[in-house]
């Protein structure tokens, strides 16, 4: 059985920060990706963080920059044991400040949007995990 789930990592070398978010299959065999989106400020994006950010948080390249950025179509899979960086990026200390601002969170980074995946086993088997709950996968009637 797969079971995704999120992950979000803030790390520091000198005073450069990189926040990533990666989706991980921590079970045994692929999950299968019914469906993939974002929601952020009442809004449904497909999930492609390229086009994501540009469209919901477009100044934030002015305060650092976007190392790793991927999509996620229905159709595709994970492997199990399988990661995928969904975004990483890259901004000196002193932004910190006006990332947490300009995306109205704390220090903490904890996003202001929610990602949402619906994924299915070779059997037939389909849950949902989004990035702001904790726990395991939501098994799905259908």
């Amino acid at each position: 059985t797969p079971r995704l789930s999120f992950s979000s990592n803030l790390s520091q070398a000198d005073s450069v920060y990189t926040f990533s978010t990666s989706l991980m299959n921590k079970g045994i065999g692929p999950a299968i990706i019914k469906s993939a989106k974002i929601i952020a400020k009442d809004k449904i994006y497909p999930l492609d963080m390229d086009e994501f950010f540009k469209a919901a948080f477009p100044k934030l390249e002015a305060f650092g920059e976007f190392r790793k950025l991927y999509s996620i179509q229905e159709g595709n899979s994970l492997s199990a044991n399988e990661t995928r960086i969904l975004f990483a990026y890259e901004f000196n200390e002193n932004q910190m400040r006006n990332i947490s601002h300009y995306l109205g969170v704390s220090e903490d980074f904890n996003l202001p949007f929610n990602i949402i995946i619906e994924y299915g086993s070779m059997y037939e088997e389909n849950w949902r995990i989004d990035s702001k709950s904790n726990g395991h996968p939501l098994q799905l009637d259908h």
